[in-house]
């Protein structure tokens, strides 16, 4: 099961008055750093895809959204005006992976109808299992299935933990947050150990309050 815990989200400092919404060009500023990737995964992760678009990927539960990751297939149907994602991992076949993608809408009530309409998706694939078909780092397709956990949600985060079985076993935690005008996404996972995988909300802890800085 995951526990949110919502504190730290929120800047914990007063900033200047933000701007009425966040502009596609501060979307640079709301990705992770590879350092702060690393420092939380507790591994290196020298290996960096990144892309303005979110990553491509199918599973045979198209009602559960984007429940295993931000994928094109979610996201496409929103009305986001930019978007960028990134890919990091240790070493090829992984045994530590993070991905991040953030999305920049028009309003605040668009990012949060689809923070909101995404729970709703995620939870219909709660306690089951989701066939799905990933586009690898090196183009070639991963199939695996994930065996989806309790969902999650307080206000505008909704969590969710699930293990991916593939040639590998791997543990993963998938968050997403919907704040003003903005959706940051963030999955780990990891096939060392169940903390390891589960570590995507204190990476969106890092990047959470900078919507406020924006």
């Amino acid at each position: 099961m995951v526990v949110v815990a919502i504190v730290a989200v929120y800047p914990a400092v007063a900033f200047a008055e933000p701007a009425s919404t966040v502009p596609p060009s501060a979307i640079d500023g709301l990705m992770l750093s590879q350092p702060q990737a690393e420092r939380v995964m507790g591994v290196a992760l020298p290996n960096v895809q990144r892309q303005s678009a979110t990553f491509s990927l199918d599973t045979d539960r198209s009602d559960c959204g984007s429940v295993v990751m931000a994928s094109v297939a979610s996201y496409d149907r929103a009305p986001y005006v930019a978007a960028h994602s990134q890919a990091l991992w240790d070493h090829p076949g992984w045994f530590t992976l993070v991905d991040q993608s953030v999305a920049v809408f028009s309003t605040d009530d668009e990012a949060r109808d689809f923070t909101l309409s995404e729970a709703d998706r995620w939870r219909k694939c709660e306690n089951q299992a989701v066939n799905v078909s990933e586009l690898a780092i090196d183009g070639s397709t991963l199939a695996s299935t994930a065996e989806i956990r309790r969902v999650t949600q307080v206000d505008n985060v909704i969590a969710v933990g699930y293990s991916r079985n593939d040639a590998a076993y791997a543990s993963c935690q998938h968050v997403l947050l919907g704040e003003r005008n903005v959706a940051i996404d963030i999955r780990t996972c990891s096939t060392v150990s169940k903390s390891n995988g589960e570590r995507a909300f204190d990476l969106m802890k890092i990047v959470g309050p900078r919507i406020w800085q924006a």
